[in-house]
């Protein structure tokens, strides 16, 4: 049974590496994973970008209104569905998103420097079988 400071460092590691993602790259990690999304996936409703993210839906409208101030993506609504917004990157969104691109990769090699990459395989392995682990447990009471 590993010592309850391996949930101090997983949480100290995310906060870390979002602060230095957002020093590094200027996004926050939200911003980026919805830019992310719309330039691989297309036009998107939020709904969509919520579930994939895995991120709060207040959290997923006010990175893409502030993305849409700065002209980087348009959201219009749903046409059958007024509940909905889909958001679609614009010509600006996918310029910034290929230079955000480029600074995530420079940060990437600055993170990874001196990992080995078998290291890195198991260390993958360990946080998918952490987040299965907890994505299928049984809340309180169940």
């Amino acid at each position: 049974m590993p010592s309850p400071g391996v949930l101090v460092k997983i949480s100290r590691g995310f906060h870390v590496t979002a602060a230095a993602f957002e020093k590094h790259v200027g996004r926050s990690l939200t911003q980026w994973r919805i830019l992310y999304l719309l330039s691989r996936c297309g036009p998107s409703t939020q709904k969509f970008l919520t579930s994939v993210t895995r991120v709060d839906a207040g959290s997923i409208t006010r990175a893409s209104q502030a993305l849409e101030e700065e002209g980087l993506l348009t959201r219009i609504q749903h046409p059958t569905d007024n509940r909905l917004r889909i958001a679609e990157l614009t010509d600006k969104g996918r310029a910034e998103f290929q230079t955000l691109l480029e600074k995530r990769k420079a940060l990437m090699d600055v993170m990874m420097e001196g990992v080995q990459p078998e290291d890195l395989v198991g260390f993958e392995r360990v946080l998918a079988r952490i987040e299965a682990n907890l994505t299928d447990a049984p809340g309180p009471g169940e």
